[in-house]
């Protein structure tokens, strides 16, 4: 949205933010035109106030309201012991006290002392790209969709969601996908900032219109190829994930058994952890136990997004 200003050089936009987002956007942004803060008419309450009580809103998302969730324990962890000692943060019964102490300034300090001290996240997508992606619908956000568009779009939600120092890549895989195996790089990690996480998004949206691989979905070899790639490309200080995205999480293409593969991930012995999002018919069980090999775990796709909020480190 910040980007999107810039590039419009337009200054009558619009638009919703926190107030220390502003300040931010203001001091470290080569906009011609900086952003000026409006308060409603009428008013009493900052901006920043949405974000304390986030996680009690109605109307935001399943992760927004982790985030918040996680925000709030950490604030309140480092007031109690002392760490952080802004006394225009410290504990309050009256909540509408507390939201009249709470300025922009405070909360700001208090966000990016967060922050700084929070990990970052390292995410390969493992997309399955298999015929039986679109053989099955399941609901998406409202929509009736293709099993396989509805993991294209949660992966760009999540890639929607995470912080510019995050980093994410994609693979994709089903029988004939590269030329030797049957999985591929589709595109390589990189930062989620500016041009690299709408670059990614649009990856996934023309990957969306391409026809799938005939053929089984050869989950097995696929993960632990992306696994042993992974390892072997760790970000230091981060969170390494792989995302395996799929309706099936049964695999006749690959040699190995879902319990040999288990075993083989095990072996391993990585710093990466696995997470196996399953849409409409996929076989629990067998994610489950391909997740749980890595420390990782199986998570049923839900039909509002929120998947990025079970796995980002806090």
């Amino acid at each position: 949205m910040k980007n999107a200003y810039i590039e419009a050089a337009d200054a009558s936009q619009v638009m919703t933010m926190l107030d220390y987002q502003v300040e931010d956007f203001n001091s470290t942004s080569d906009s011609a035109d900086p952003l000026v803060p409006v308060t409603p008419s009428g008013s009493t309450v900052s901006a920043v106030a949405s974000y304390m009580v986030l996680g009690g809103a109605a109307w935001v998302s399943e992760t927004d309201a982790q985030i918040a969730d996680m925000f709030g324990e950490y604030v309140a962890g480092q007031v109690s012991s002392g760490a952080f000692s802004d006394p225009e943060l410290k504990p309050i019964d009256d909540a509408a006290a507390a939201l009249g102490q709470a300025t922009p300034e405070a909360v700001g300090a208090a966000v990016r002392a967060w922050q700084s001290g929070a990990q970052d996240l390292n995410v390969l997508f493992l997309l399955d790209w298999s015929s039986a992606v679109m053989e099955e619908h399941v609901e998406y956000e409202g929509d009736t969709v293709e099993a396989g568009i509805a993991a294209v779009r949660v992966a760009v939600d999540m890639i929607g969601e995470m912080e510019p120092t995050w980093r994410a890549g994609l693979w994709e895989y089903g029988v004939g996908a590269g030329d030797d195996v049957n999985w591929r790089s589709v595109a390589e990690s990189a930062e989620m900032s500016g041009d690299a996480k709408s670059g990614l998004t649009q990856t996934l949206y023309d990957l969306s219109e391409e026809a799938v691989f005939e053929g089984g979905a050869p989950l097995y070899d696929s993960l632990v190829a992306a696994y042993a790639d992974m390892n072997a490309n760790l970000v230091e200080g981060a969170a390494n994930v792989i995302v395996v995205l799929t309706n099936s999480g049964e695999d006749t293409a690959s040699l190995p058994t879902v319990g040999e593969t288990a075993e083989a991930l095990a072996s391993m012995a990585g710093s990466a952890t696995v997470y196996t999002v399953g849409f409409g018919e996929a076989n629990a069980e067998n994610l489950t136990q391909l997740a749980a090999a890595t420390g990782g775990e199986f998570l049923p796709a839900p039909s509002e997004g929120g998947v990025l909020g079970a796995i980002a480190p806090a």
